[in-house]
């Protein structure tokens, strides 16, 4: 497994994702404060239903490629085709099905005419063959442009027409960038035509539990946003939306290394499994740190980063955000450890592990909303990201590595939250240095573990065994 490969896709990849997220942000930002609470509780739904209808056009498709790629990059050509033709014929029922709930949802054509086009543009959009042949240069600046592109047009229509459905119409277009830059920047050597090396009915079938595991990752994550604007209406949606927003800033830090693991993880299917159980879990244990550092830094903040962001308006979404920056722990230690899951071809545990967590969800928010509103789904998340956690560390409960990387999450789990409660106690001190201190003794009490894993033999051996 060739660790500096790795590497430098992640960085080429979270610098994308950190420039794109934040112009993402600024996009957000400008829409919550031109629509007002409500309309932007209305953007939010919108959005997480069109989510869905991207994870079921794309029925897990750009994993299964990026695996198969990976192993054997002259099969590109045939699963860049194929996979296109895939998610084409998918893109029909999935427009065409979401037409009809939006029309007896009696939702505006002017809002469900762009939602329903999207998913035929996302079908030609090909950055996860891009990935998986190490392109990853390509992949970040269709990135960066799409958020331009939606920044300038959000900027000049939605903005000064203050409507939800200028707002989806920029959307569509932005996406539309992404999708010919990414078809402009591969550009297979030949067609593949009818090349036996893709079969469609395979790869629906290989790809099924992925497809079935985005849904319910989607229904763990992002159906909060719909269930408190049915309990609490839109108005409580936008608070809690704009509390996401920053949440999801939190968590794009850790999704560029999960992706670009993937395909490092099945190209190196057949090594040393111990090699590989220990690079991943090494990375997962950085990945928990990073995650518990920056949940301390956000809830700790989450009042003056609302009051800034977004204005007094949403000041309710304050609330939820202390509590939701605690679910980037749970977040950002699972991506990886699932991630290994889909490389070792355990799509349906992956599954299963995604239906447990999206099932404590929704009963969870069933409860909670009515109960505690916008903290409520907050809570909902957490229980939701722990159990996911827990479920990918008993899948390879076998492994001599896991126990000790457990021992390792809890320590720093428990770290960060001992020292926010012991930092926010006093009375009289100033949010800077509560922070400060606070920051100063968590990274103090993980030293050992960030000497573990940031060892000079580690990183040593990982070169040393690359191939």
């Amino acid at each position: 497994m060739n660790l500096t490969r790795i590497l430098r896709g992640y960085v080429v990849l979270l610098g994308s994702v950190v420039l794109s997220k934040a112009i993402g942000f600024a996009t957000t930002i400008l829409l919550a404060r031109a629509l007002g609470t409500q309309a932007f509780g209305v953007l939010g739904t919108s959005i997480t239903f069109l989510g869905f209808a991207l994870v079921l056009t794309n029925f897990g498709s750009d994993a299964i490629g990026t695996r198969e790629v990976a192993a054997a990059p002259e099969r590109s050509a045939a699963f860049a085709n194929g996979i296109r033709n895939l998610r084409l014929v998918l893109a029909l029922p999935v427009s065409l099905g979401g037409l009809g709930v939006a029309m007896l949802l009696k939702v505006p054509l002017s809002i469900a005419i762009p939602l329903a086009c999207v998913p035929w543009i996302y079908a030609f959009r090909q950055d996860w063959i891009l990935v998986a042949l190490s392109r990853e240069r390509a992949v970040a600046i269709s990135a960066i442009l799409r958020e331009l592109a939606f920044f300038g047009l959000a900027a000049v229509l939605a903005v000064r027409s203050g409507s939800v459905s200028v707002a989806l119409w920029c959307f569509l277009a932005a996406e539309l960038v992404q999708s010919a830059i990414t078809q402009w920047a591969y550009r297979p050597g030949k067609r593949a035509g009818s090349s036996p090396s893709f079969a469609m009915g395979t790869t629906l079938r290989a790809s099924a539990p992925l497809a079935f595991m985005g849904v319910m990752y989607l229904t763990y994550t992002r159906i909060d946003t719909p269930l408190v604007a049915f309990y609490a209406g839109p108005a409580a949606a936008g608070q809690y939306f704009a509390a996401y927003g920053v949440l999801f800033g939190l968590l794009s830090l850790v999704g560029p290394l999960a992706r670009v693991g993937l395909p490092a993880i099945s190209s190196a299917r057949g090594r040393s499994e111990g090699e590989v159980g220990d690079f991943i879990h090494r990375l997962s244990l950085a990945a928990c740190i990073g995650g518990a550092f920056l949940s301390l830094l956000v809830s700790m903040n989450a009042g003056l980063i609302v009051r800034t962001v977004y204005g007094g308006a949403y000041a309710e979404a304050a609330n939820a955000l202390r509590i939701l920056a605690w679910s980037a722990v749970f977040t950002c230690a699972s991506s990886l450890l699932l991630q290994r899951l889909v490389a070792d071809g355990r799509q349906g545990l992956f599954a299963v592990i995604s239906t447990t967590a999206a099932v404590v969800n929704i009963v969870c928010n069933l409860f909670w909303i009515p109960k505690f509103g916008i903290r409520g789904a907050a809570l909902a998340t957490i229980a939701s990201e722990g159990c996911l956690l827990l479920l990918g560390m008993l899948a390879y409960l076998r492994r001599p590595e896991t126990g000790p990387l457990a021992g390792k999450m809890a320590w720093t789990g428990a770290s960060c939250a001992s020292v926010w409660w012991i930092t926010t106690r006093p009375e009289g001190i100033g949010a800077a240095w509560s922070t400060l201190v606070a920051l100063s003794l968590f990274l103090l009490l993980v030293a050992p573990l960030l000497f573990e894993v940031f060892r000079v033999g580690f990183w040593g051996k990982g070169i040393s065994r690359a191939t």
